[in-house]
């Protein structure tokens, strides 16, 4: 049997050290039961596969081959899961410069005028802008009269009511205005005082007398707002 195994082994590596063809495609090693070997795709019936390494047939390892083709690209994987979401803030950039300061605002005012007076009442401040004032009064009868007075020359009084309208547009603190409504007193009116500095006056009132003025309480009545600006 030792025999059989040597003379295998001198067998295969006789034929891979002289070079012996073999079918291009030989993939396996076959022995008949009378020890003849033979390089074949498959075994025949009555052969037998055998693997040289198993009696120390197998040859030294071959040097490596040449390196082959780059294969082509691999289809296009499946798309990651999203993001965890937004960055993290920035920092806090630097101040701006400070904008022009802005304009003075005006200082307007609005001030009440309530003249509520008896027969025989006299003359009495109902609106005092520092620039115009205007007074009223009620004499015995029961009769209206009310006057505007500026302050200073060159100013500018426009009246505007249910009766008749008027104008003044060189008015001066030497000729105050008689104002005094028209109809008995009854009338609602505006005026418009401007004056040379700036000062704008606009009144807006109602005026009753001699006609019994809030169920006849009082005798004269002279009601409204003037806004100073």
């Amino acid at each position: 049997m030792r025999m059989r195994r040597e003379s295998l082994v001198a067998i295969v590596t006789a034929l891979a050290v002289a070079g012996v063809s073999a079918p291009a495609d030989a993939v396996v090693l076959c022995v008949k039961k009378s020890g003849a070997l033979f390089l074949r795709e498959a075994c025949k019936r009555k052969e037998t596969q055998v693997d040289p390494a198993s009696f120390g047939a197998t040859g030294p390892t071959g040097a490596s081959g040449d390196t082959g083709p780059t294969g082509g690209a691999g289809p296009t994987g499946p798309t990651g899961p999203t993001g965890s979401g937004a960055g993290p803030t920035g920092p806090t950039g630097a101040t701006g410069p400070t904008g022009a300061p802005g304009g003075t605002g005006g200082t307007g005012q609005v001030t009440k005028i309530d003249f509520r007076a008896a027969a025989n009442t006299p003359s009495t401040t109902i609106l005092d802008s520092g620039k115009l004032q205007v007074t009223a009064s009620c004499d015995g009868t029961g009769t209206l009269s009310v006057t505007a007075t500026t302050a200073v020359d060159n100013a500018t009084l426009h009246s505007y009511g249910n009766l008749i309208d008027f104008t003044s547009n060189d008015f001066d603190a030497a000729t105050p205005i008689d104002i005094t409504p028209f109809n008995n007193g009854d009338e609602e009116r505006t005026f418009v005082y401007s004056e040379p500095g700036g000062q704008i006056v606009v009144i807006v009132y109602q005026a009753a007398s001699q006609d019994a003025p809030l169920g006849g309480t009082v005798a004269c009545l002279v009601s409204g707002v003037a806004f100073v600006q």
